[in-house]
Parts: structure tokens; sequence; C-alpha cells
């Protein structure tokens, strides 16, 4: 047991009638490599599911895993025998599917894409509480070329665009019902990714939209989840990059300024399901360029108007690799992630370093951009692509990367339902000053508040740790347990503390504190290794 009070230590204070945002979920990807490692024979895959999907800790009160609660699911484009590239992937259509056409039942196969299914239902297993079906691209059987890439410019969905978007909800929304029956419970159906790129390699699935098709795909979508009486929302359009979101882009003035064009001046007129914008955190991470701060500042004040309208902000993907040209963490910190390019990034993809600087970009979504949501892009991923949580060889070996454990470090304590409040600082640093320091955000809800803190410094620090406002919630004898993630900790039990002393922040790591009520206060209590919500392991 630490417990420290210096000249140097920081005030905290947390508010809990000062709520701003409640949060959805944490979830990342199934994409394309469940597809391969859901096939695989032993215990290796159940052991990746449970790294992803467990709530439970084991009985020294380590975490089993980081308690994803939700996972996206790619409805794949349909691949051809000819397609060898890892990131494409199967459709549940029939090969003949138009003899008897999409809309009918008898046009599915759901015993494919076995490995995908295989997670799916691990997932559902660990009671993962929401599920997003996300698409690429339409099948190859609805688009122009017959491909899942573009060969072409402007959107792939051929013929008539009203017809087309029809069928595409049509295909979407029977692979959402099917699982949906099984008791998976889907949040949201995102169908367009990326909208802006052009999406002509054809290496990778993808397929382009003006911000006027993404509202006729999305209304499409939600004519046929209303006529299946589907609670699911429509999310879109899932930005590349958030500046495509909250400005006009030149060049893309047709698929940006997106929140303007459908909450702003009612150019465009959105879906009635439409309460989810989404958006990727891509290119706006650089606290050398303010961009960290500024990029997000500038989507809060676009959203202003759609988030007090109950519509929501979700983080949908990010990621720190990209295999082409530039990377998308700055040279500034450390060496290289990708080759060559303007901005080479971190040495070691999997190490604390991008454990830290991912930290950093969940910390800034949610406190800057209020994002309800944040989704990592692959779960997994082969050992020589730096995107997956977990990375895994062709010999069916596998390694979790810290950064896995930082996004537990949120996951795992942070749940559904759970409102963000605020948190004073005795320094009175906003976050624009604190993104090399300690950052700090807090969260209330299912009978206990959290404490996230990121130490980006290479310093220890001491914070003092009050609360006002939460009634009997929290008292003088409720105790805090923190769990730390750094260079030799994977999200570990470190101290335990009571309400109204100082907890240490080590160096370059992420510490989460946990309250719970205990009737004795000056007895040492591992609460949060003994119990998961309240009950017992």
């Amino acid at each position: 047991l630490l417990l420290v009070h210096n000249m140097s230590t920081i005030e905290l204070t947390i508010f809990g009638k000062r709520t701003f945002q409640e949060i959805h979920s944490f979830g990342a990807s199934d994409a394309w490599s469940t597809q391969h490692v859901g096939k695989w024979e032993g215990v290796e895959k159940m052991e990746i599911a449970t790294l992803l999907f467990d709530q439970n800790f084991d009985e020294s009160g380590k975490p089993k895993g980081i308690g994803l609660s939700c996972w996206r699911i790619l409805a794949g484009g349909g691949k051809t025998k000819n397609d060898t590239d890892w990131r494409k992937s199967e459709s549940f259509l029939k090969e003949d599917f138009d003899v008897r056409g999409i809309s009918d039942d008898s046009s599915y196969d759901f015993s494919r894409c076995p490995g995908q299914r295989w997670f799916i239902h691990a997932a559902h297993r660990y009671q993962v509480p929401f599920f997003v079906l996300f698409a690429h691209t339409p099948p190859s059987c609805l688009t122009k070329n017959k491909l899942t890439y573009q060969t072409s410019p402007g959107c792939n969905l051929r013929g008539d665009m009203g017809l087309m978007a029809t069928e595409f909800a049509t295909y979407l929304v029977k692979i959402a019902n099917h699982f949906e029956k099984l008791g998976l419970k889907f949040a949201a159906i995102s169908p367009v990714h990326e909208p802006h790129w052009k999406w002509d390699q054809e290496n990778c699935e993808g397929c382009s939209y003006t911000n006027e098709e993404v509202g006729r795909v999305a209304h499409s979508l939600e004519m046929e989840l209303s006529n299946r009486r589907l609670k699911t929302q429509v999310a879109v359009p899932d930005a590349g990059c958030i500046d495509f979101l909250s400005e006009k882009i030149p060049g893309h003035e047709s698929v940006s300024n997106f929140v303007k064009a459908y909450y702003g001046d009612g150019s465009l007129s959105p879906p009635n399901l439409l309460r989810v914008i989404t958006g990727h955190s891509y290119f706006s991470c650089w606290p050398q360029e303010d961009r960290l701060i500024s990029a997000r500042e500038k989507l809060y004040e676009a959203m202003t108007g759609a988030l007090k309208n109950g519509v929501q902000y979700w983080v949908t993907e990010y990621s720190l690799y990209i295999p082409v040209q530039e990377s998308f963490v700055p040279r500034q910190v450390g060496r290289s992630i990708a080759p060559g390019g303007r901005d080479e990034g971190i040495s070691d993809s999997s190490g604390i370093d991008a454990a830290l600087w991912t930290a950093r970009v969940i910390h800034c979504d949610l406190t800057v951009a209020h994002a309800s949501t944040w989704h990592w892009w692959l779960a997994l991923s082969p050992e020589s692509v730096p995107d997956g949580l977990i990375r895994y060889s062709d010999s069916q070996t596998y390694y979790p990367t810290k950064t896995l454990w930082a996004l537990g470090n949120y996951s795992l304590f942070v749940r559904p339902g759970m409102v963000r409040v605020d948190l004073h600082r005795s320094d009175n640093r906003v976050e624009r000053e604190c993104l090399q320091d300690l950052m700090v955000s807090a969260y209330f809800g299912k009978g206990k508040v959290v404490l996230v803190a990121i130490n980006m410094s290479h310093v220890d620090q001491d914070a003092h740790v009050g609360a006002v406002g939460f009634g009997t919630v929290l008292s003088s004898a409720t105790w805090f347990t923190s769990y730390i993630t750094n260079e030799t900790a994977n999200l570990l039990p470190y101290n335990s503390f009571p309400l109204g002393s100082s907890v240490r922040i080590p160096r370059r790591s992420i510490v989460t504190c946990v309250s719970e009520l205990v009737e004795d206060g000056a007895t040492f209590h591992l609460i949060a290794a003994t119990t998961i919500n309240g009950k017992p392991l």
C-alpha cells in the first residue's frame, strides 16, 4: 500500500453533478483476420477470445481480458477464388443467389465465414453487450464493376441509386436479423466506410459516396430496419478523418462538412434513425501541431446542435499504421513504424510508447470531442501488420500488444451507461497544456467512480483524489483499487487507497482507479480483484 502527499502533489476533485456524455462502448472490429484465426485448431483462439472479451479477474486479482463492450462485425463484399489478399472477405450470399434475389432467405448461407462466426459467437458467450455490423462496400453483385473495389470515379453501386440502395440495405438487414435471432443485440449498422477516398486499389474493399448518396443509403437502411421492426440505429458516415465531419475540404466539397449538411443548414435531411455520427481519428493526433485538440474542438463545435438533440458522436476506428507514404504518428515521437514518409512514427508499435500514444488519443476523443464510443480498428492482424491489438503468425502463435492493455484501462472499467463527469485540477491546466504530462478523466455509474490517468512524462506524479456531489456513493469509507499498464505491467493490480488521500502515477504509465464502497475504511481491500459487477468471481 502506497499513500503519498507532498508539495508536488496535484489535487484532483471529481464533481459528480457535472456530467457530460453517456458512454456507449469500447470495442474493436473482426475485419479480415478472424476469418483465418477463427478456423485454428487448439486452445489458442480461445485464449485470444478471453483476452478480448473476458471481464473477470484471476485469483491474484489480475484481469483475464479487457472486457470489450462492442464487437464490430464486417459484412464482407465477397471474394473470388483468385482473391488471395488477407484483406478480402467472404459474403453470406450464395453464388447462385441471383436466381432468387437478394431479398429471398434462401439466397443466404449462414454456415459460411466459419472463422468470423466463431469469434462472433465467442463474443456473445462472453456477454459482450453490443454488436455493430459495418460494410466497406456493397456486395460485388450490386456494384458497377462486379468487384469490391473501384475502377472508375464515383459511387460503385450499379444502376438506379434508389433501387440499389434498397438492395444493399436488404443485404445488411438480412445479416443483422439472422444474428439477432441468435440473441445478439445490434446497436447500429454502418453501411459506408470512409466514403471520401477513391478505393481504387484491388487489395482492399471500399466504395465512394457523396454526402447525398450516404443519406440515400441511410434512408433505405432506415426503411428496411423499420419494416423488420428492428431497433438498430443507422451510423454514418465513418469519415476517415474528423475534418470531413466538421469542415469543407477542398476537392471533397460533396463529401465533407457532413455535420453541417445534415444538422446545420438543412440542405440534407437526416434519417430518423440517424442518431449516431461516426468518424475515425486518423490524421488528427499530432500534439506538436495542435491537431490533437484543435480538430476535436472544431468537431465538438460543429456537433453541438446535434448533440443537444440526442445525436451521439462515435469514434469507430483508429490504429497506428498506414503502409504507404506517411504514418499516423509523427517522427518527433520516436523512430519508425512504417518505412519512408513525412512522419515515421514510433519504433515499436506493440510497446508502451504506442500504448501511451493511443491512450492519449482516447482521452482527447472523450474529453474534447465528447465521443460516446471508442473503437480500435483491427482486433487481430498478422505479425507483419502493426494494426492489431493482438498479432498472430501462420504457425498459430500470437502475442498481445501493450495497446491491448491500454485500451483495457478504459474498456474493462468504464462500462456502457456510465457518464463522464467533471474533474478539477489544482494546477488549472486545460487539456492542450497536459498532452506531454498528466491527463486525467473521470466516469460515474454502476455504483462506482472510475478515474483514468495517463502519465506521458518521464517523472512520477502524485495525485490527491477528492470528490463532491456523489451523495452516499462516495464517503470516507470509500477505497479505490487501481490497475496499471506500463513498460513492465499489463493492467496489473497496483494500489489501493482511500478517498481523500493520494496515489502515485508512475512515469510513462496508464493507471485506472476504481471505487468501491467498503464498510471498514481502515482495512486494506482489493474489491475489484474479488468481485465483478458486485458479484463474487
